[in-house]
């Protein structure tokens, strides 16, 4: 969770290709004949919405949705049902629409749903037959509860059980625009070109296949140019022209995409492979600590603090970053808490010597 990977062949590739090679039930293999990641969604057609607070949702494309299927008979269920609230209290309707569909009769799940009260901040639905066949059977699957999250063009990016980690880093990624199956299908061979490239040290080839990687999109795809800058430093013994680069991503990404500013700063500051006397930390910490405040949402703030806390450590500002540390613990979600706290404690017994 706290540092990044620090070669193409670590980072990168392994993302990809995991991404295409693991199990179905993480929800990232792609088959043929039935619903599956990467598969369009179908339309959402209900028998009855008992609850609609943010509008009737129609899986229309720019936002991102979670579909799940439970039933109030279900512990693992109710489980999911805080989560969930959190979850959609934290992106905002804007951004996530979460959806419940329940096979019981509305005379079931209403009453349960109205006592439930504002524990249930999303929409919730009754099906027998449309959603459940379109979704659930097509999907090939069984009891409950399952999820699957509908990525904003539309298509289908994971299928498995919303009280997963799984589910958890997939929705992050996807409201991040860092996942896309089928760009990432699509980029795969490209991305084994990019390393070969780079072990051969064809570096003018190297440049246009990654021009290529990032014209597939290049917000997916933005660690490939940080590994573009680490490699200038590392491997092409050329760190003046490498931060020249990186100044310019900085400034072009400071209101775009802050979150690739941040990963940068703490590969300058963090990644093994560069020397010591070519690290620049006042750039690291300076971009890291510019594009702070531009985190609102919980996890993600949480998650940019301890990356800030880790470039402050490496530049050697070990009281800074032992604060950023504890303010990424107090910043994280519940559920989250404990992963942060445990680097808070680290970081002050290293700091103690």
């Amino acid at each position: 969770m706290f540092t990044m990977a620090h070669s193409i062949r670590t980072c990168l590739m392994a993302g990809v290709l995991a991404a295409l090679l693991t199990p179905v039930a993480t929800g990232l293999v792609l088959k043929r004949d039935k619903l599956e990641v990467g598969s369009d969604a179908p339309a959402l057609t209900v028998e009855e919405w008992i609850s609609t607070p943010f509008g009737q949702p129609t899986l229309e494309k720019g936002k991102v949705h979670v579909v799940e299927f439970w039933a109030t008979w279900c512990v693992p269920c109710q489980h999911s049902i805080p989560h969930l609230a959190r979850l959609q209290k934290e992106w905002g309707a804007d951004r996530l629409q979460i959806i419940g569909i329940s096979e019981e009769e509305p005379k079931v799940v209403k009453p349960w749903v109205i006592k439930q009260g504002k524990r249930i901040n999303y929409a919730i639905a009754t099906d027998k037959n449309k959603a459940t066949r379109e979704w659930m059977k097509a999907a090939d699957l069984k009891g409950v509860p399952w999820v699957f999250i509908v990525g904003p063009e539309g298509r289908i990016q994971f299928i498995g059980n919303p009280n997963s980690t799984d589910f958890d880093r997939r929705l992050n990624d996807v409201l991040r625009g860092r996942f896309d199956i089928k760009k990432m299908q699509e980029a795969a061979p490209l991305f084994e070109r990019l390393r070969t490239e780079r072990e051969r040290k064809n570096w003018r080839q190297y440049d246009a296949t990654l021009a290529l990687i990032l014209a597939i999109d290049q917000r997916l795809f933005r660690e490939a140019e940080i590994d573009q800058i680490e490699c200038m430093i590392v491997e092409q013994k050329n760190p003046q022209a490498a931060y020249v680069k990186a100044a310019a991503f900085i400034e072009m990404n400071l209101q775009d995409d802050p979150e690739a500013v941040m990963w940068l700063s703490e590969r300058i500051a963090t990644d093994p492979d560069i020397p010591a006397e070519h690290r620049n930390y006042p750039m690291a910490v300076q971009a890291g600590t510019a594009v702070l405040d531009q985190f609102e949402n919980a996890t993600v703030r949480a998650d940019m603090l301890a990356r800030l806390s880790n470039i402050q450590m490496a530049a050697g500002n070990s009281d800074q970053a032992i604060a950023l540390a504890r303010r990424a613990y107090r910043t994280a979600p519940k559920e989250l808490k404990e992963d942060f706290r445990k680097r808070w404690v680290e970081m002050k017994s290293q700091a103690d010597g």
